[in-house]
């Protein structure tokens, strides 16, 4: 009778993994990947026009072409909490409200050459260079517009500066596109870097040492 009731619970335990392996919302916590998101707000913002001199960094947008407008936005990360096991995503996003023209030409973002510049000085005589860059995955829409800046942001964190600076632009289009600045009245719209992390988990090795008495 004790052989039956063990061999039943065995079932039951095998059945209870399968029922678990195939549907993950019903595995055991422990087996599950814990994940955080950070929102950062720009610490400068600022857009640079073509051989202008003037300084339109307490602007409450933002204005972006191919290459007359130019918009710039500096990020302090220095709280972010590492170590992290690995960043998952790291998202620039802008709001736009405004295209001249025909929605669908991307954005283009570099990472600065240089931190360098402050929102109430910049121009296009003096503004930073770009080293490295992505592409947004879609084309400047009127909403939120999202552009993967994971490598940019992976390497930043892995220097001792913890600033970042973007430079944002649009791939073709001789159109601007107004997007909402930090200076905007409304939070909710301001631009954004969201990035997404797993926590650092230390690993222990235990070693255990038994001593055998024949």
């Amino acid at each position: 009778m004790r052989f039956g009731v063990r061999r039943i619970g065995l079932v039951l335990v095998l059945a209870w993994l399968l029922v678990a392996l195939a549907s993950p919302l019903l595995m055991p916590a422990w087996s599950q990947t814990t994940t955080y998101t950070v929102t950062y707000y720009p610490v400068e913002d600022a857009y640079v026009a073509y051989q202008d001199e003037t300084n339109y960094g307490n602007l409450t947008e933002l204005i972006i072409d191919s290459s007359n407008r130019i918009a710039l936005l500096k990020f302090n990360l220095s709280d972010f909490p590492l170590p992290v096991e690995r960043i998952v995503s790291a998202t620039l996003r802008l709001y736009v409200f405004q295209i001249e023209g025909v929605e669908g030409d991307p954005f283009v973002v570099w990472r600065a050459t240089s931190d360098d510049w402050a929102e109430d000085t910049v121009n296009w005589f003096n503004f930073p260079g770009g080293d490295i860059s992505v592409e947004s995955a879609s084309g400047a829409v009127i909403g939120w517009n999202e552009m993967d800046v994971t490598p940019i942001i992976s390497q930043t964190l892995s220097e001792s500066d913890k600033i970042i600076s973007f430079k944002i632009l649009r791939k073709t289009s001789g159109y601007d596109v107004h997007a909402y600045s930090k200076d905007a009245a409304e939070a909710q719209y301001w631009p954004q870097l969201v990035i997404e992390y797993e926590p650092y988990t230390e690993t222990t090795t235990e070693t255990i040492t038994e001593t055998v008495t024949t």
